[in-house]
Parts: C-alpha cells; sequence; structure tokens
C-alpha cells in the first residue's frame, strides 16, 4: 500500500472517531 492510502485510511479513520 502507498503511504498516500494509508494516510487517507488514517484520516478517515479519525473523521469518523469525531462524527461518532
Amino acid at each position: 500500500m502507498s503511504s498516500e492510502i494509508i494516510g487517507l485510511s488514517k484520516l478517515t479513520g479519525l473523521a469518523s472517531n469525531l462524527t461518532t
């Protein structure tokens, strides 16, 4: 996986936590 994809995954995870 590219570091970009990993970064997006982390951002998505953080966004989900904030949304929840």
